[in-house]
Protein backbone atom coordinates (compact mmCIF):
# COMPACT_ATOMS: atom_id res chain seq x y z
CA UNK A 1 0.00 0.00 0.00
CA UNK A 2 2.84 2.41 0.88
CA UNK A 3 4.52 1.66 -2.46
CA UNK A 4 1.28 2.38 -4.35
CA UNK A 5 0.83 5.67 -2.44
CA UNK A 6 4.44 6.67 -3.22
CA UNK A 7 3.89 6.05 -6.95
CA UNK A 8 0.64 8.05 -6.97
CA UNK A 9 2.28 10.90 -5.04
CA UNK A 10 5.29 10.93 -7.38
CA UNK A 11 3.10 11.03 -10.48
CA UNK A 12 0.92 13.75 -8.96
CA UNK A 13 3.96 15.90 -8.20
CA UNK A 14 5.39 15.34 -11.66
CA UNK A 15 2.15 16.22 -13.41
CA UNK A 16 1.52 19.25 -11.19
CA UNK A 17 5.03 20.53 -11.83
CA UNK A 18 4.32 20.42 -15.56
CA UNK A 19 6.62 17.52 -16.31
CA UNK A 20 5.52 15.64 -19.37
CA UNK A 21 6.43 12.11 -20.28
CA UNK A 22 5.46 12.73 -23.90
CA UNK A 23 7.82 14.03 -26.58
CA UNK A 24 7.86 17.85 -26.41
CA UNK A 25 6.38 19.89 -29.23
CA UNK A 26 9.30 22.33 -29.18
CA UNK A 27 12.34 21.20 -31.10
CA UNK A 28 14.26 24.41 -31.80
CA UNK A 29 15.91 26.90 -29.50
CA UNK A 30 17.66 30.21 -29.99
CA UNK A 31 19.44 32.28 -27.37
CA UNK A 32 19.19 36.05 -27.61
CA UNK A 33 22.21 37.55 -25.81
CA UNK A 34 20.88 41.12 -26.04
CA UNK A 35 17.36 42.44 -25.31
CA UNK A 36 15.33 41.75 -28.45
CA UNK A 37 11.85 42.79 -29.55
CA UNK A 38 9.64 39.76 -30.36
CA UNK A 39 5.84 39.80 -30.61
CA UNK A 40 5.84 43.41 -29.42
CA UNK A 41 7.70 42.81 -26.13
CA UNK A 42 11.36 42.82 -25.12
CA UNK A 43 12.83 39.42 -24.31
CA UNK A 44 16.30 38.04 -23.66
CA UNK A 45 17.74 34.58 -23.22
CA UNK A 46 16.51 31.27 -24.58
CA UNK A 47 13.45 31.22 -26.84
CA UNK A 48 11.80 27.92 -27.75
CA UNK A 49 10.21 27.40 -31.17
CA UNK A 50 7.62 24.93 -32.40
CA UNK A 51 8.47 22.69 -35.32
CA UNK A 52 6.67 25.13 -37.65
CA UNK A 53 9.08 27.93 -36.54
CA UNK A 54 6.50 29.85 -34.51
CA UNK A 55 7.52 30.93 -31.00
CA UNK A 56 6.60 28.42 -28.29
CA UNK A 57 8.05 30.06 -25.16
CA UNK A 58 9.95 33.24 -24.23
CA UNK A 59 10.60 35.38 -21.11
CA UNK A 60 10.04 39.10 -20.56
CA UNK A 61 13.07 41.19 -19.59
CA UNK A 62 11.03 43.76 -17.63
CA UNK A 63 7.47 44.62 -16.53
CA UNK A 64 5.61 45.04 -19.84
CA UNK A 65 2.17 45.01 -21.43
CA UNK A 66 1.27 42.06 -23.65
CA UNK A 67 -2.19 41.72 -25.24
CA UNK A 68 -3.55 44.28 -22.81
CA UNK A 69 -2.13 42.60 -19.69
CA UNK A 70 0.54 44.29 -17.57
CA UNK A 71 2.95 41.45 -16.69
CA UNK A 72 6.02 41.28 -14.44
CA UNK A 73 9.63 40.79 -15.51
CA UNK A 74 10.73 37.18 -15.96
CA UNK A 75 7.23 36.09 -16.98
CA UNK A 76 7.44 33.15 -19.36
CA UNK A 77 4.93 33.42 -22.21
CA UNK A 78 3.74 30.28 -23.99
CA UNK A 79 2.15 30.20 -27.45
CA UNK A 80 0.26 27.60 -29.48
CA UNK A 81 1.63 26.41 -32.81
CA UNK A 82 -0.83 28.88 -34.37
CA UNK A 83 0.93 31.72 -32.57
CA UNK A 84 -1.82 32.40 -30.00
CA UNK A 85 -0.83 33.18 -26.41
CA UNK A 86 -2.45 30.62 -24.13
CA UNK A 87 -0.62 30.61 -20.79
CA UNK A 88 2.27 31.97 -18.79
CA UNK A 89 4.39 31.43 -15.72
CA UNK A 90 4.15 34.80 -13.98
CA UNK A 91 7.53 36.16 -12.89
CA UNK A 92 6.11 36.76 -9.38
CA UNK A 93 2.73 36.89 -7.65
CA UNK A 94 0.83 39.43 -9.75
CA UNK A 95 -2.56 41.03 -10.11
CA UNK A 96 -4.39 40.12 -13.32
CA UNK A 97 -7.75 41.79 -13.95
CA UNK A 98 -8.15 42.53 -10.24
CA UNK A 99 -7.17 39.06 -9.01
CA UNK A 100 -3.75 38.34 -7.48
CA UNK A 101 -2.38 35.15 -9.04
CA UNK A 102 0.49 32.84 -8.06
CA UNK A 103 3.78 33.41 -9.83
CA UNK A 104 7.48 33.23 -9.22
CA UNK A 105 8.29 29.91 -10.79
CA UNK A 106 6.92 26.95 -12.70
CA UNK A 107 4.38 25.85 -10.08
CA UNK A 108 1.33 27.68 -11.49
CA UNK A 109 0.27 28.32 -15.04
CA UNK A 110 -1.97 31.31 -15.56
CA UNK A 111 -4.13 30.70 -18.63
CA UNK A 112 -5.59 33.24 -21.06
CA UNK A 113 -8.15 33.42 -23.83
CA UNK A 114 -6.77 34.31 -27.31
CA UNK A 115 -8.03 37.86 -26.65
CA UNK A 116 -5.61 38.17 -23.71
CA UNK A 117 -8.37 38.01 -21.07
CA UNK A 118 -7.81 35.87 -17.97
CA UNK A 119 -9.07 32.28 -18.28
CA UNK A 120 -7.80 30.66 -15.07
CA UNK A 121 -5.10 30.61 -12.45
CA UNK A 122 -4.28 30.06 -8.81
CA UNK A 123 -5.40 32.82 -6.45
CA UNK A 124 -2.77 33.79 -3.87
CA UNK A 125 -5.43 34.24 -1.16
CA UNK A 126 -9.07 33.38 -0.56
CA UNK A 127 -11.20 36.02 -2.29
CA UNK A 128 -14.90 36.69 -2.75
CA UNK A 129 -15.61 36.89 -6.48
CA UNK A 130 -19.13 37.53 -7.75
CA UNK A 131 -20.51 36.53 -4.33
CA UNK A 132 -18.58 33.25 -4.03
CA UNK A 133 -15.72 32.93 -1.49
CA UNK A 134 -13.10 31.35 -3.78
CA UNK A 135 -10.27 29.32 -2.25
CA UNK A 136 -6.64 30.24 -2.78
CA UNK A 137 -4.81 27.93 -5.12
CA UNK A 138 -2.45 25.52 -3.40
CA UNK A 139 -0.56 22.36 -4.21
CA UNK A 140 -2.84 20.38 -1.87
CA UNK A 141 -6.03 21.77 -3.42
CA UNK A 142 -4.72 21.06 -6.90
CA UNK A 143 -3.54 17.50 -6.27
CA UNK A 144 -5.74 16.23 -3.43
CA UNK A 145 -8.62 18.71 -3.20
CA UNK A 146 -10.23 18.23 -6.60
CA UNK A 147 -8.54 21.27 -8.16
CA UNK A 148 -7.40 24.61 -6.87
CA UNK A 149 -7.68 26.77 -9.98
CA UNK A 150 -10.22 29.56 -10.33
CA UNK A 151 -11.81 29.91 -13.80
CA UNK A 152 -13.34 32.95 -15.46
CA UNK A 153 -15.48 33.66 -18.48
CA UNK A 154 -13.91 35.92 -21.09
CA UNK A 155 -16.17 38.68 -19.75
CA UNK A 156 -14.34 38.41 -16.41
CA UNK A 157 -17.26 36.78 -14.56
CA UNK A 158 -16.54 33.83 -12.28
CA UNK A 159 -17.00 30.46 -14.00
CA UNK A 160 -15.70 27.78 -11.59
CA UNK A 161 -13.98 27.71 -8.20
CA UNK A 162 -13.41 25.79 -5.00
CA UNK A 163 -15.46 27.34 -2.18
CA UNK A 164 -13.28 28.69 0.67
CA UNK A 165 -16.05 28.83 3.31
CA UNK A 166 -19.69 27.79 3.52
CA UNK A 167 -21.89 30.40 1.86
CA UNK A 168 -25.54 30.87 0.96
CA UNK A 169 -25.61 31.97 -2.65
CA UNK A 170 -28.89 32.81 -4.36
CA UNK A 171 -30.77 30.87 -1.69
CA UNK A 172 -28.61 27.73 -1.94
CA UNK A 173 -26.09 26.71 0.71
CA UNK A 174 -22.72 25.74 -0.73
CA UNK A 175 -20.39 24.00 1.74
CA UNK A 176 -16.72 24.82 2.22
CA UNK A 177 -14.53 22.59 0.03
CA UNK A 178 -17.17 22.06 -2.68
CA UNK A 179 -16.60 23.23 -6.24
CA UNK A 180 -19.16 25.48 -7.88
CA UNK A 181 -19.72 26.17 -11.56
CA UNK A 182 -21.69 29.28 -12.50
CA UNK A 183 -23.33 30.37 -15.73
CA UNK A 184 -22.17 33.73 -17.03
CA UNK A 185 -25.33 35.31 -15.57
CA UNK A 186 -24.32 34.01 -12.11
CA UNK A 187 -26.84 31.19 -11.86
CA UNK A 188 -25.55 27.91 -10.41
CA UNK A 189 -24.88 25.19 -12.95
CA UNK A 190 -23.19 22.63 -10.70
CA UNK A 191 -22.04 22.05 -7.13
CA UNK A 192 -19.85 19.01 -6.49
Amino acid sequence: MKFFFAIILGLSIALTAGISFAKPLQTKYKTYEQPTLLKGVTIQGRVEYHRNDTIAFMRLTSDQTFLGQWLPANTGLHFTENGEWNWCFLGKDWEIQGHKMHGGGHEWQTLFYPSGKLHSGGLTDDKVIDGIPCAAGSFWNEVFGGGGRTYFYESGKLKYAKVAKTVTYRGQEIKKGKHVKLAEDGSILLVK
